[in-house]
């Protein structure tokens, strides 16, 4: 035997060390069953997650707003009603402000997001602001959508006309005169108040028994009150001395301002019926600062300029602007609201 042979012959220990070496280091071969299992595992994630996907935008679709002893009022139908309702005014203030900004725009004069941003920033210094934001139900992104609006309109009409500090002044102190309905500077007095109405006098004798006995006045409010105010428990909108409806109902607008928070009074006569009202809450007449209100007040003061020397002119650029356009309606129902005629 050769010395080649010799050493070509291993131990058998050893072959089966050096086999299952090779094997390791061999990556695994896959069969085709195997790779059409994977295949199928991969399909089915896929049609799976798909079939989430639409279920949860179905279940988004037949999202409950209200329900009614088990009648579901979903987003969809909820939507529905709306855009009935609405759907066309909507729409068509949409397209002209959309036009609005794009008119200022071909002029050079749209308002920057950073002057927009700096606007907003003085408007939101003023305390009632955030339940201006509440009450309008606008986020602050939809409230600077609007300030940019009215920014571009004010630009437009404003151009070329120049205040003077007198006549900034002037206009402040028109805004902040008390017998100004329109004062966009002042805010007069205040008061929150709950208020039980009844046609005869027994009926509010009852509703005042029923309050002294430890009911709640929301409650006895809904139970006795025949003014629309019983279905938010007798609460009324604020009132503003001066600018409510109750300045027409001799002395008493004159009594709830006499009246201190928690106190009650009634019943007493106004107009034909019978009132119990409680003060929740009072609030003093606010006068803004100039130097708060100063761009502001030159914005006013410039439009009160603006608007008879350039109204007129702009109006008709604006129209002409809106027969150029090119608006289309993809939805059916809007394609005649949508022309501009």
């Amino acid at each position: 035997m050769s010395i080649e042979q010799t050493g070509a012959r291993q131990p058998r220990k050893a072959r089966s060390a050096v086999s299952r070496s090779a094997q390791a280091e061999k990556p695994p071969v896959l069969h085709g069953t195997a790779i059409l299992l994977i295949i199928i595992a991969l399909l089915l994630g896929i049609v799976i997650g798909a079939w989430g996907m639409r279920t949860r935008y179905k279940q988004r679709e037949k999202e409950v707003v209200v329900s009614v002893n088990g009648h579901n009022i979903t987003k969809n139908m909820f939507y529905r009603r709306l855009e009935l309702a609405a759907g066309p005014s909507v729409i068509r203030d949409m397209v002209r402000e959309s036009l609005i900004l794009q008119f200022a725009r071909e002029n050079n004069l749209l308002p920057s997001r950073e002057e927009v941003e700096r606007q907003y920033a003085e408007l939101s210094k003023d305390p009632g602001f955030p339940q201006t934001l509440a009450q309008t139900g606008q986020t602050p992104d939809e409230f600077k959508n609007a300030l940019r609006i009215r920014m571009a309109q004010t630009a437009v009409i404003n151009k070329g006309v120049t205040v003077t500090e007198e006549e900034v002044r002037k206009y402040y102190q028109r805004n902040i005169d008390p017998k100004n309905p329109q004062a966009a500077f002042f805010t007069p007095e205040m008061a929150q108040v709950a208020v039980i109405v009844t046609a005869k006098e027994e009926d509010a004798k009852k509703a005042l028994e029923a309050i002294r006995d430890g009911e709640a006045f929301d409650k006895t409010a809904e139970k006795y009150s025949v003014d629309i105010s019983k279905k938010n428990g007798g609460l009324m909108p604020p009132v503003y001395r001066g600018r409510s409806n109750l300045t027409k109902v001799p002395g008493m607008e004159d009594a709830i301002f006499r009246m201190r928070i928690g106190e009650q009074i009634g019943p007493v006569k106004y107009a034909n019926a019978w009132w119990i009202i409680r003060c929740l809450d009072k609030k003093a007449a606010i006068t803004k600062p100039l130097e708060q209100v100063r761009e502001e007040a030159r914005t006013g003061a410039a439009l009160a300029k603006g608007l008879p020397a350039n109204a007129e002119s702009v109006e008709k650029r604006f129209e002409e602007y809106q027969r150029r356009a090119q608006v289309q309606a993809f939805w059916p129902q809007y394609r005649e609201i949508v022309k501009i005629k």
